[in-house]
């Protein structure tokens, strides 16, 4: 089931906090990208791209460059956070710029692993949710708001994030989905010549979000890194042709060069149109 009828764009993500990994504006125009994600910075407003390029700026614990407090903390704790720190920087972004096109509330809130654990516990979520929205809508009603990239594949962190704030939930414009590894219509689901996609089926995974929240899903991030550079191409050729057959009105892929990480690119090292660049492109423009 599709939901809508929103004609889908494509864009890239960069790292904001490294000059190398920033493109250039002719990098874009080669590319096409009708959006680019990335960390707030003011990189991302440069008036030398191409000005049809819009800006879905992501703010988390690096943007706001404050340890958030830890999972096992309590709500107490984060209601300081998000009063204290997030949506003063939320208020500053806005501040700063004429207009936001849009902006994603944190990143893979649901997960949490080793060395890597951006978890927010729901109740606490929905709280910088209802909070961080009603900053936004009120200083530019125009803006998208978008709940973080999901990455775990849990559904239930959606549902309590609902029932949490429910009227929170109801004024954002989209819910961020990140389905790494999922299989569009069931290509190398097993594993093939490139890669393995064994997190189950791409379609089902985000209609499955879609009918949750009833809101539209924006893929806020979907790639891979692999070797096989024909390989590659044709993985996201399959999954935007999916992505689009879903009517996901934004879809990014991570990322936009390899030196962000290795074989994940659109461009190799060096700057130069990878295969998955090239299709990326035949997307794009």
């Amino acid at each position: 089931m599709a939901f809508g009828g929103e004609e889908t764009t494509f864009g890239v993500q960069i790292d904001t906090h490294a000059a190398a990994k920033i493109p250039s504006p002719l990098q874009l125009e080669i590319l096409g990208p009708a959006w680019v994600r990335g960390d707030y910075s003011q990189v991302t407003f440069s008036s030398a791209w191409p000005a049809d390029v819009k800006n879905l700026v992501l703010v988390n614990n690096e943007t706001t460059r404050t340890p958030p407090p830890g999972r096992s903390m309590p709500f107490s704790a984060w209601r300081t956070y998000v009063n204290a720190v997030y949506v003063p920087k939320l208020n500053q972004i806005l501040a700063a710029n004429s207009f936001v096109p849009a902006i994603e509330l944190w990143n893979e809130e649901d997960f949490c692993r080793s060395g890597y654990c951006p978890y927010i516990p729901p109740q606490e979520y929905a709280y910088l949710l209802e909070r961080a929205t009603r900053t936004i809508k009120t200083k530019s009603p125009a803006t998208k708001v978008v709940m973080g990239g999901l990455v775990s594949g849990q559904i239930q962190y959606l549902k309590a994030v609902m029932q949490g704030s429910p009227g929170g939930f109801a004024q954002i414009d989209a819910v961020g989905l990140h389905p790494y590894g999922t299989s569009p219509d069931g290509w190398c689901a097993h594993g093939c010549s490139g890669g393995k996609l064994p997190f189950g089926d791409l379609a089902t995974g985000v209609t499955k979000y879609q009918s949750v929240a009833h809101k539209p899903v924006w893929v806020t991030e979907i790639g891979y890194g692999s070797r096989d550079t024909f390989w590659q191409a044709e993985y996201l050729r399959r999954c935007f042709i999916v992505l689009r057959r879903l009517h996901v009105p934004v879809v990014i892929w991570y990322a936009w060069i390899d030196t962000m990480n290795p074989k994940f690119g659109l461009m190799d090292a060096r700057g130069n149109l990878k295969l998955a660049g090239a299709v990326f492109r035949s997307f794009s423009q």
